[in-house]
C-alpha cells in the first residue's frame, strides 16, 4: 500500500471516528500516515481498505481499529477468498511456531523444485500441488 493510498485509509478512519482524531496535530497526523504506510507497505490497499471497513462495521467500543486488528482481519478475508486455504507464508509461519521448520523447509521446497521443473510460477505450482492436480 502505498503513503496516498494509506491516506486514504485514515480518512475512512477519520470519517468514522471524528471525535477520536479531531484534537490530532498535523504532525502527529503525519506520523500516523507514515507508521501505517510502513506497516501495510506489502499490502494491497483494497484488501486493507475492506478490512478497516469490516472492522468499523462490526465495532461496538467506539474506537477505531489498531494496525494489529488491521492487519489480523486482512490475513483473515486473505483467506476466506482462498476457500480456507492458506499460503505458503502461513506455512512457514505454523511450522515454526509449532517447531516444525524441517517439515516447512520440505513442503516449499517441494513447490519450489515443481515450478522450476515446470516452468511455472511459485504461485501456480503450490496451487497444483495442495490440489492434486498433478
Amino acid at each position: 500500500m502505498t503513503r496516498e493510498e494509506t491516506i486514504g485509509i485514515m480518512a475512512i478512519l477519520r470519517g468514522a471516528y471524528p471525535n477520536f482524531y479531531r484534537d490530532m496535530s498535523k504532525q502527529e497526523a503525519l506520523d500516523v500516515v507514515d507508521l501505517w504506510a510502513d506497516m501495510f507497505r506489502d499490502d494491497d490497499a483494497n484488501v486493507v481498505g475492506a478490512a478497516v471497513k469490516s472492522l468499523i462495521a462490526s465495532d461496538t467500543k467506539g474506537y477505531p481499529p489498531h494496525i494489529g486488528a488491521v492487519k489480523a482481519q486482512v490475513q483473515k478475508q486473505t483467506v476466506k477468498e482462498r476457500g480456507g486455504r492458506r499460503g505458503a507464508g502461513e506455512a512457514w509461519q505454523r511450522a515454526i511456531n509449532a517447531g516444525k521448520v524441517k517439515d516447512a523447509a520440505d513442503e516449499l521446497g517441494a513447490v519450489s523444485r515443481y515450478a522450476r521443473e515446470h516452468g511455472m510460477s511459485w504461485k501456480d505450482a503450490e496451487k497444483y500441488l495442495k490440489e492434486g492436480l498433478i
